[in-house]
């Protein structure tokens, strides 16, 4: 999704100075595959470098989220065109506890990267 508008625009924008690209990325299952596919799919209309500025689980629970991140972070560090990337969002029930008030389990995953 998003993928077609962003080729339709490169296309049309022939004057256009573009210095990176932005894309975001949901879905309710932990399928790292489905996301490296989308991420490998701008790449492939763009040679500019990419932000991942938002990308998330929205159904997920920690047991599926956490492998996911352990899975599609090293493999963006490790693309040349991925410029950095953010995973939605600092709140309940993301990377933060239901309530608030502590980093989540999969939050601490996120959090204790480093490439």
């Amino acid at each position: 999704m998003g993928l077609s508008y962003l080729q339709e625009f490169l296309d049309a924008c022939t004057d256009c100075t573009i210095d990176c690209i932005a894309l975001h990325w949901y879905n309710p299952s932990g399928d790292s595959s489905d996301f490296i596919s989308h991420i490998q799919s701008a790449m492939n209309i763009t040679s500019k470098p990419i932000y991942v500025s938002e990308f998330g689980i929205t159904d997920g629970t920690e047991a599926e989220v956490t492998p996911f991140l352990e899975t599609v972070m090293p493999w963006m560090d490790n693309e040349s065109s991925v410029a950095g990337y953010a995973y939605y969002f600092v709140g309940e029930d993301y990377l933060m506890t239901n309530t608030g008030s502590a980093i989540s389990a999969y939050g601490e995953t996120y959090k204790s990267y480093s490439s």
